[in-house]
């Protein structure tokens, strides 16, 4: 077995994993849902598990398919690129009309963030104090660098808001580049915009001013370029590559998921090709990313003029997520209870904050040990909240904290109403769509996995490695359904293909069907007929 062998057989080891936990998410899907509590005015970020009829969930689901199959029949002599910029059109549209349409206001983390640009204009450097948001969370500086390129060009909200709606669009074209460079196939490239278009809870995500959606687009973008690196060993995509990823993960540290990925597609390539020349393309990775740190926090520190400290030790966020949340939020979410009461406990001191967490980690980590069952509840207490929570937050994220007056009229304060209230009519039609969307991107890409394991390498993999990356990293980290909404949007060009495979065996036995009436018409043994077609 050569090398290049050896690395697609772990790939489909990989993939094999990768389909348990899909099925796990589509037989908990079958029989539950999860709705994020969203009461308007007051939110308290919690999913609650619903048993539904699982009768109903695939009748929706298969209706949802087919649905999705006679749009693709319908346009399948329609030009490709005609398809592309109407769709990309219509999510604009969705995503800037939902901005006018929800009037939400930023709060909490998006809060602190524009409010510090606001005050560094006036050189208030109150946010980086001991106990300031900056001093606890200094590893949201990238975004707050890009919030002040924002909020210089101008100082509305909604311009951040549309420039975010275009970032959203960019996301979903370079999503179907990249199904483009996967697959070479025109119905497949039809089918992604398809399902592009269905994306409702993403295009919410317009009104979010936060590092989430703009490093996605880097990071879609990295990939992209490592694809295009793969295919033609051109320089430049692995320089774009490495520029790209370290600029997403300078955005959103969460995205050094994506990095990681990369690196390992990188390194199976160097093991299968015995091209050690690419080595430079990880050190270059390593370095920049080093140094790309160094550059903003001393940005910072001679902005302020105050020394940009280490923050909340990480350790932090392990323990939440492993422990029972204080906030009545699900197992292993964000509890800001147990941060801030550690933090003022030992008076910000990292040093003594990090022996505490480590040492709670520790305890937490025997007691699931040696409590197998209790191990077992608690890891389906968290991974079914953030997984099978088929909105990722978006409702939440525009659901009003408190009352506010504005220019509305009463039918559109009513629609509000149903849609952010748990329980409402628009609220459940919304979350059993999303839920049905979700369903059908696991339940597709369960079906590439097992019409493709013979072909799967590890070039084609790299989104199935990010999902997994994604997967593992929030098993053990503290966790939020609006934190994993990009590992499943990856999955998109598997379901795309898959749809594409079972569109071409329809085709098919139409076609048949078609030839067998005309030979049976002009034979008179249709038996013989049926044998001539087959």
């Amino acid at each position: 077995m050569n090398n290049e062998k050896i690395a697609n057989f772990l790939v489909k080891m990989v993939c094999v994993f990768i389909l348990g936990i899909l099925l796990l998410f589509v037989i908990s899907s079958c029989f539950s849902t999860a709705k994020m509590d969203s009461t308007i005015y007051k939110l308290n970020e919690m999913v609650i598990i619903d048993k539904c009829n699982v009768l109903f969930v695939i009748i929706s689901l298969v209706i949802y398919i087919t649905i999705v199959l006679c749009v693709t029949k319908l346009l399948k002599k329609v030009d490709t690129k005609k398809i592309l910029i109407t769709g990309l059109l219509f999510i604009l549209f969705i995503s800037i009309g939902w901005i006018f349409f929800s009037k939400v206001l930023p709060r909490d983390d998006m809060k602190d963030i524009i409010d510090a640009t606001m005050e560094l204009k006036d050189e208030d450097t109150n946010k980086f104090e001991k106990g300031g948001y900056f001093d606890l969370y200094p590893f949201q500086l990238g975004y707050l660098l890009v919030a002040e390129i924002l909020f210089n060009i101008s100082e509305s909200l909604y311009f951040a808001q549309i420039i975010n709606a275009i970032i959203i669009v960019a996301i979903m074209f370079i999503l179907y580049q990249i199904t483009n460079m996967l697959f070479k196939d025109d119905i497949v490239s039809k089918i992604i915009l398809i399902l592009e278009c269905g994306c409702f809870y993403l295009f919410m995500y317009s009104t979010m001013i936060y590092g989430n959606i703009i490093g996605l687009m880097f990071a879609l973008l990295s990939i992209l370029f490592l694809l295009k690196y793969f295919e033609n060993n051109k320089i430049v995509d692995a320089v774009l590559m490495v520029i790209t990823i370290i600029v997403s993960v300078m955005i959103k540290n969460n995205y050094l998921i994506f990095l990681i990925a990369e690196l390992i597609m990188v390194l199976l390539d160097i093991f299968s090709t015995k091209n050690i020349k690419k080595i430079i393309l990880i050190l270059g990775v390593v370095g920049l990313l080093f140094s790309s740190n160094c550059i903003l926090k001393s940005f910072y520190e001679y902005r302020t003029g105050m020394q940009i400290s280490k923050g909340l030790p990480k350790v932090l966020w392990i323990n939440m997520g492993i422990s029972e949340n204080t906030e009545a939020r699900s197992f292993g979410w964000y509890d800001s209870n147990y941060s801030w009461k550690i933090a003022y406990k030992y008076d910000f001191d990292y040093e003594l904050i990090k022996e505490e967490g480590q040492r709670q980690v520790l305890e937490r980590t025997q007691y699931l040990m040696e409590n197998p069952k209790y191990l077992w509840n608690c890891f389906i207490k968290k991974t079914l909240p953030l997984w099978i929570e088929p909105t990722y937050g978006a409702l939440w994220i525009n659901t009003p904290m408190v009352y506010e007056e504005n220019d509305d009229t009463t039918f559109i304060k009513e629609i509000k109403a149903s849609l952010y209230n748990q329980g409402d009519r628009l609220n459940s039609t919304f979350v059993w769509y999303c839920k049905i969307y979700q369903m059908m991107i696991y339940l597709m890409s369960i079906v590439y996995i097992l019409m493709s394991i013979k072909k799967i390498n590890y070039k084609t993999s790299i989104l199935f490695i990010t999902f997994l990356g994604g997967f593992l990293f929030h098993t053990f980290w503290e966790g939020k359904s609006i934190y994993v909404f990009q590992y499943t949007l990856v999955l998109l060009p598997y379901t795309a293909f898959s749809i594409a495979k079972i569109y071409d065996k329809m085709k098919n036995k139409l076609v048949i069907k078609e030839n067998f009436k005309k030979k049976d018409g002009n034979n008179e043994n249709s038996i013989c007929s049926y044998t001539n077609v087959l």
